[in-house]
């Protein structure tokens, strides 16, 4: 079948997740990524997961570089910075997430791009924004999560500001940045407009709690975290993960006459969602007292008898091999040419007509330099020389 955005070149000077998953989402639908890196390759790529590297080459680096071409390119030098550029005049897109400023020492600011193509899409992602009192500030996930506020809505009262267990702002901010390149390119597409667009981690964070802002902003209530591990600063009893003999269950917004039926607890003095809210963790511990006599399993069967929301806690283990994760092609096996076969997850959006899908591995550094270069025109020999001058690399 064909792909949605076959066609669209994106000059990718992305890096890390902000920026390689953002370019990898629209490289999975068709768009040819040309991932222009330094000639020592992108920082991820020598970023060790868990204090190793994975037969010599970066996990994470793998994660986030699928159906990628890579051109390793020293931008430094003169005949770099032109091959940038003529790379740039072809583009649909040109996407970045380095500090603010960077692309502009290299000469490759929005308004410089504009002159090289006026109509392209230029799509930069930072930290805290272009402009503004944190501007010049280094943007990282766990610094966004502590500064947005999440890591006070996440954990028990007493606990100490807890962060999530994965990469939250920086895998929003890396979907907001796909999803509206693809706004600003439907809006090319019906004017031959290009325009900037720009996203940071703060902003998305932000966005990510939409519901948890607007409860507080609108409610004037910081709400608290509960003492027994209420998952929502915001939701009533029996919102939460509770134990159970040989594991734990998650049960989510469920009435509490159910379980009282089903859990045989005794919850009818609690008659209010007001009520439930108030006293959800006297709540939560009467229910965990019971279901910590019961196994995990048996749990979950009798509430879903009774059409209750519950589920059961998974490991990443089981999760990963989880009936419905295979059923849903979400554990997929790449092929690469330095580590052999390896598991990533696949494409999660279904498209009936332009589906995505993983047509190639993560590239090597510079493994398709030579194959771009041939398309913009350079000779053989001319390739050979800028080989021998470190103005581009190769992997060879």
């Amino acid at each position: 079948m064909p792909k949605a955005l076959e066609g669209v070149t994106i000059a990718d000077f992305t890096q890390l997740m902000q920026g390689g998953f953002a370019s990898q989402k629209l490289a999975d639908f068709g768009a040819d990524v040309i991932k222009i890196e330094p000639p020592q390759g992108e920082y991820l790529r020598s970023t060790p997961a868990c204090g190793e590297m994975y037969k010599d080459e970066s996990i994470k680096f793998l994660a986030l570089n699928r159906n990628k071409r890579s051109l390793a390119l020293d931008l430094k030098t003169e005949e770099g910075y032109q091959i940038a550029v003529e790379i740039i005049e072809d583009a649909d897109v040109l996407m970045e997430n380095f500090r603010s400023g960077t692309m502009a020492k290299l000469g490759l600011s929005y308004e410089e791009v504009q002159e090289i193509n006026p109509n392209i899409v230029y799509v930069s992602g930072t930290g805290f924004g272009g402009d503004g009192p944190y501007a010049d500030r280094p943007g990282q996930d766990l610094l966004i999560q502590a500064m947005a506020g999440l890591t006070t809505q996440t954990g028990e009262r007493d606990d100490p500001p807890t962060p999530a267990g994965t990469y939250v702002p920086d895998q929003h901010s890396a979907n907001l940045l796909a999803l509206h390149t693809v706004i600003a390119l439907f809006h090319r597409e019906r004017t031959g407009e290009g325009q900037r667009v720009e996203g940071n981690l703060l902003n998305s964070m932000i966005d990510g709690m939409n519901q948890t802002y607007s409860v507080y902003l609108n409610q004037d209530n910081e709400y608290e975290r509960s003492e027994e591990g209420i998952a929502n600063v915001s939701a009533p009893a029996p919102y939460g993960i509770y134990e159970t003999s040989d594991g734990y269950v998650a049960i989510s917004h469920t009435p509490l006459n159910v379980l009282d039926e089903v859990l045989d607890v005794d919850l009818s003095e609690y008659q209010t969602e007001k009520e439930a809210y108030d006293k959800r963790d006297e709540i939560k511990r009467i229910i965990e007292k019971q279901t910590r006599k019961e196994p995990s399993q048996e749990i979950v069967n009798k509430l879903r008898e009774k059409d209750v929301w519950v589920g059961e806690v998974n490991t990443l283990r089981e999760a990963a091999t989880h009936p419905q994760v295979e059923h849903n092609d979400m554990i997929v096996e790449v092929e690469h040419p330095e580590v052999g076969e390896y598991k990533t997850p696949g494409v999660p959006v279904d498209l009936s007509k332009t589906p995505g899908e993983v047509d190639s591995a993560p590239p090597l550094l510079g493994e398709h330099s030579k194959q771009i270069l041939t398309e913009l025109g350079y000779s053989s020999d001319k390739i050979v020389e800028l080989v021998d001058e470190g103005v581009i690399v190769t992997p060879e």
